[in-house]
């Protein structure tokens, strides 16, 4: 029930190495730059302290993904066990899309689940959160991410896709998948 033996991958704008993730032991697996081709990847085991490019550098776009991941899975350190992830005990794979204009395109996002379906069976990733949304320039079942989405589905994974990140009542890429686990955001 705590996500022992599941490892999660996040994607989301950036990351930053918490506490509730390193401590006591290290549950970030890899640390994954979807920004640009090809894909940079970086491995970590229990014994390391991970970092990454930019990881200690305060920017606005780490707070997201870190906020999600320990919604996710924290497992409580820094508030003594008080507040705790729902997947408290899973590895974690952090893999950012968000650029340095801050932007998040759709072949950012496509390389990130890519990855995923290439990567994903030697780390154990059976559950993959999305609290991003796409461009729409396509119809839905065309659009390249949710195409992406439903690669990792028929693999067996379970994609999980944030609704209404932006406050406006409309399905987007990746939520409107129609393979994706749509929660309201």
């Amino acid at each position: 029930f705590k996500g022992r033996g599941v490892t999660l991958a996040i994607v989301d704008e950036g990351f930053y190495p918490h506490a509730d993730f390193v401590q006591p032991s290290n549950r970030i697996r890899a640390w994954v730059d979807a920004t640009s081709d090809p894909v940079k990847t970086m491995f970590f085991d229990r014994q390391a302290l991970p970092t990454w490019p930019e990881w200690d550098s305060g920017r606005n776009r780490q707070w997201h993904g870190t906020m999600t991941s320990a919604v996710a899975a924290g497992n409580g350190k820094m508030s003594h066990g008080l507040y705790r992830g729902l997947a408290s005990e899973a590895d974690l794979v952090f893999i950012q899309v968000e650029n340095d204009t801050q932007n998040i395109g759709d072949q950012a996002v496509v390389r990130a689940l890519s990855w995923i379906a290439d990567k994903g069976q030697e780390l154990n990733i059976r559950v993959v959160n999305l609290s991003i949304g796409a461009e729409e320039n396509n119809p839905a079942k065309e659009h390249p991410v949710n195409q992406a989405v439903q690669r990792l589905v028929s693999k067996g994974v379970a994609v999980v896709a944030a609704a209404g990140n932006d406050g406006i009542r409309k399905l987007i890429p990746p939520a409107s998948a129609a393979e994706a686990i749509t929660v309201g955001g």
